[in-house]
């Protein structure tokens, strides 16, 4: 993932270097390894560890990695199924994991203390477990602080 952002900002000729090395970084947090992973893992780690029945319930913890990191829990739900697919439902709750952590997100110390919620319709293909269709409905909110800098003190 890193060499995938770092050679397509290299070839955009018309940014200067340290707008270019600024981009770099805000995809990497965003888009990098760990955030890939963790926001493939928050769609797709969806499956009980039991045999589950319509109306059946089942938590599946997730953490959240791109930029900042938060803490996903969710509630699945199987609402219905047929031959040909799985209807779920997820209610989930997103926290910062901790806030007084900071990231450097263009050249400012920051801190996030988010939390929100998310709500998921998902279509599984009954035979091979991927996702065929997801609807996926978040809302968080906070505060983010930023700590002085010379060029912005207050």
């Amino acid at each position: 993932m890193e060499l995938l952002w770092e050679n397509t900002i290299d070839n955009i000729h018309e940014i200067p270097y340290l707008q270019k090395r600024q981009i770099k970084e805000q995809l990497l947090k965003s888009y990098g390894e760990d955030a890939f992973k963790g926001n493939i893992e928050m769609v797709t780690a969806i499956f009980p560890e039991k045999t589950v029945m319509k109306e059946d319930k089942w938590s599946i913890d997730t953490q959240l990695k791109s930029g900042l990191s938060a803490n996903i829990n969710t509630e699945y739900s199987l609402t219905d199924f047929n031959s040909e697919y799985v209807l779920l439902k997820g209610n989930s709750t997103v926290k910062t994991e901790d806030v007084e952590a900071s990231v450097m997100v263009n050249g400012f110390k920051t801190k996030y203390d988010l939390s929100g919620t998310m709500t998921s319709f998902l279509k599984v293909d009954r035979t091979s477990g991927w996702i065929i269709e997801a609807k996926i409905d978040q809302n968080i909110g906070g505060t983010v602080y930023f700590d002085p800098a010379p060029d912005l003190p207050n």
